[in-house]
């Protein structure tokens, strides 16, 4: 039979439609007499009648010799969904993997399978669900491009509701090209095939997506928890339906033909070195020659169009920027389209811009070299293009010193400069001369003693590893910061003691006097302590504060916005993180209103360590209140490990009811690729949690308590434990609520209604405590951990 014409259904099947589409109104009408309106009161219907499938005019050779991967979820000790009455997802996957196998290779493709019998793909040693998933994107890995990885699933809510059912196709998240393309041709046969009223396509982030290099959809095609849909895919006709699905969205897929993209390039040397380089590439649709659409020919540099010539007729594209770029890294994009309106697979191509230097410009840290031969001299060179840019990060420069004594250097540029740090000899002018390229510059320094006092300053940290971007602070006015070899050096002072405070995020602050005399130099070395230990040193937080300002969320009876209190909590947690050294991030500012699938998107950009989603809705019952609960994704071992330490920490918040950490399905959770935690301390819509919430005192407790757990998740086996805690009152029988308690000079809390504080992940060595109220303060001696305090403010 001719392939173009020959349907995949086979005789029985086909009566078995006819069955339905003569008899169908017959029995609907049937039950509705019986039941009257009880049915539509069961939720939503099972599908999997069949009505929209055709296969007029279906063109299957285009199937001959395509690679294709279909991933059967789960299996082994993965079982996935499992329906009331145990039937399990993953029997139920593998079955219509296997139907739809049969059919696409019965039409020529070349299949492959991630797994063929009820096993899982981890390794004999053992391993994680993770190792599992990573095995089936190893196998798509292994096969040439152009083959396309579908995967196979049926959902459950995770709530005792059974009445819920939809079709959800799943794209590469980003990928707005190939995998979306193939994701509406499928969900347009789920349509057809398993007709539920509810049906959609998806931004998808699961592993075996976003680790896929091929284009690649996950298809949820309905909910095993649906008793009727149970009870359908427990035979054979539901599931040939569901594979009928993806066979005809596969098909219309590839009859749409796929343009490429090749021979991207840039003209001229590599590296770059023209700052309006000129890119060229090929673009065409050999596959079924339709033609590439021009007006959906695009080019991106560094997420910015840049105007295109393409010659429909060679298929040859010429892009050049309207604006010069900048020294360093760039990444640049084509897109494009055919007449039938599907994409070619994105081609990217990094590449440097790498202008020549066009001017050095020399500085020395001191006007007179040193007459001791002990103090170090900075000379720095700030070198540009001839644009007036920064060269590009790493051009190497090369210090030659007059002193031998000093060894010739050569540094990588960062930032627009490079330095050297040298001690020179006391006997004489020093001089340097600096070359980068083609050019070159001298500078001398004059030896002699300086006319007034000179202050230079190393900072390190605990490993004697210079600290960049240290704030300096004399005598409480004049603010400075230290180079990337962690000097300062400043002249002019007369002779006297200067207070000098040095902080920087990450390191606990100090307080040094130095004593400075006329016509000498005062060598400090000074070392900053990490805060609590470095456990977050190195560390990304992302934080999702829900909403956004269209999107307010919960709304509490005095008028208190979720969103409103999710974005100042998740400010507040942002600058702790940051305190302690780690890098924060947010999923949104106050101005926007991201939905949880861009905010998963935001999430992924940021390539964090975790997520911790911030929320505060939940409406109270006639006799309960919203308890404070920790989501977690089922499966994210260090998910749960997270929620549980901040379930933990936040036990007993505003008094409310506590539901520790369990499973959760919310969206924002699911879709990105970290350990994520979805956390609500309290609803704003209780109205004693809105109370204090809606302070600043009560939005602060919950960071701090958020925090506390993100260092001890971090710092699991090494995080300190120590726990200063104390009351405030005003010496009149009265507690002092809302007063400002900081450790050390750099981790704040305010007390609570009843005056109480209390740090826990403090070091065991001893501390330093300050009070700050209304203008009064109070500021202790060397605390240990463990102790109580009871301080007493004198509040005029």
């Amino acid at each position: 039979m001719n392939k173009r014409s020959e349907s995949p259904l086979d005789g029985a099947t086909m009566r078995l439609f006819t069955f339905f589409g003569s008899s169908l109104v017959v029995c609907m009408a049937l039950v509705l007499l019986l039941t009257g309106c009880a049915l539509l009161q069961k939720g939503d219907p099972a599908g999997y009648e069949g009505r929209g499938l055709s296969y007029e005019g279906v063109d299957f050779s285009v199937l001959e010799g395509q690679v294709i991967v279909l991933d059967p979820g789960h299996g082994g000790k993965y079982t996935g969904a499992v329906g009331r009455g145990g039937l399990t997802e993953k029997e139920v996957n593998l079955a219509v993997a296997h139907t739809l196998r049969n059919l696409l290779a019965g039409y020529g493709a070349r299949v492959v399978m991630t797994r063929t019998g009820d096993i899982d793909l981890l390794p004999e040693s053992g391993g994680s669900l993770r190792d599992d998933l990573a095995a089936r994107v190893t196998v798509a890995d292994s096969l040439a491009s152009g083959a396309i990885f579908i995967s196979i699933h049926h959902n459950n809510l995770g709530t005792p509701d059974t009445r819920h059912n939809q079709t959800e196709i799943y794209y590469k998240m980003g990928d707005l090209g190939p995998s979306l393309d193939l994701a509406r041709y499928i969900h347009r046969q789920m349509i057809r095939s398993v007709g539920l009223p509810r049906s959609y396509i998806l931004p998808g982030n699961y592993y075996v997506l976003r680790n896929n290099r091929h284009p690649a959809v996950l298809g949820e095609a309905s909910y095993l928890s649906h008793p009727g849909v149970e009870k359908k895919l427990s035979g054979q006709n539901a599931r040939q339906l569901e594979a009928y699905a993806y066979l005809l969205g596969i098909v219309d897929y590839l009859s749409g033909g796929v343009p490429m993209v090749d021979s991207l390039m840039f003209e001229g040397s590599s590296p770059v070195q023209d700052p309006w380089p000129q890119l060229v590439a090929r673009v065409y649709d050999q596959s079924t020659g339709v033609g590439v659409d021009p007006q959906r020919v695009e080019v991106e540099i560094d997420g910015r169009d840049v105007p295109a010539d393409y010659d429909l007729r060679s298929g040859a594209l010429r892009a050049r920027p309207s604006q010069p770029l900048a020294n360093g890294r760039h990444r640049a994009v084509v897109r494009a389209r055919n007449l039938r309106g599907n994409a070619a697979r994105q081609a990217e191509i990094d590449f440097y811009v790498t202008v020549p230097p066009g001017w050095i410009r020399l500085t020395s840290s001191l006007s007179r070299a040193p007459l001791d031969g002990l103090t170090p001299l900075r000379i720095t060179a700030v070198v540009g293009d001839m644009w007036g840019r920064p060269v590009a990060e790493g051009t190497e420069v090369l210090f030659v010193f007059n002193d031998p004594n000093v060894p010739t250097r050569a540094v990588p540029v960062r930032g627009g400069q490079a330095s050297v740090v040298v001690t020179p000899a006391a006997n004489r002018d020093f001089t340097v001369e600096v070359s980068c390229g083609d050019l070159s510059e001298n500078i001398t320094v004059p030896l002699g003693e300086p006319r007034q006092a000179v202050l230079v300053l190393q900072v390190t940290d605990p490993e004697d590893a210079p600290l960049e971007g240290v704030n300096v602070r004399l005598d409480g006015a004049g603010m400075y910061k230290t180079s990337s070899d962690g000097y300062l050096s400043l002249e002019g002072f007369d002779s006297g003691e200067i207070e000098m405070s040095l902080s920087r995020r990450g390191y606990v602050p100090r307080t040094e006097t130095v004593a400075l005399t006329p016509g000498r130099t005062s060598l400090v070395q000074v070392s900053l302590e990490r805060a609590l230990g470095g456990v977050l040193h190195g560390r990304k937080v992302v934080i999702d504060p829900a909403g956004g300002l269209a999107d307010p969320g919960a709304v509490g009876r005095d008028g208190t916005r979720e969103a409103d209190i999710n974005l100042a909590v998740a400010n507040l947690l942002a600058d702790y993180v940051r305190r302690a050294g780690a890098e924060a991030a947010l999923t949104r500012g106050g101005e926007d209103s991201p939905g949880a699938w861009e905010r998963a998107w935001r999430t992924e950009n940021h390539d964090g360590d975790i997520l911790i989603s911030i929320n505060h809705g939940g409406r109270p019952g006639k006799n309960t209140v919203p308890p404070t609960v920790v989501h977690h994704y089922p499966g994210s071992v260090n998910g749960q490990r997270l929620a549980g330490e901040i379930a933990s920490s936040l036990k007993g918040f505003a008094g409310r009811p506590w539901s520790g950490a369990v499973q959760g399905y919310e969206r924002i959770i699911q879709q990105v690729s970290a350990p994520a935690v979805w956390v609500r301390a309290a609803s704003v819509e209780d109205p004693v949690a809105e109370k204090l919430l809606a302070a600043p005192a009560g939005q602060r407790a919950e960071a701090l308590s958020i925090f506390e757990a993100v260092v001890r998740y971090f710092g699991a086996g090494r995080a300190q434990s120590g726990v200063i805690a104390g009351r405030i009152s005003d010496g009149r029988g009265g507690v002092i609520a809302g007063a400002l308690v900081t450790v050390d000079g750099w981790l704040p809390a305010q007390t609570d209604e009843t005056g109480k504080f209390a740090f826990t992940t403090l070091s065991t060595e001893v501390h330093t405590i300050e009070v700050n109220y209304r203008g009064e303060s109070w500021q202790s001696g060397p605390v240990e951990p463990g102790r109580k305090l009871e301080v007493v403010l004198q509040i005029q």
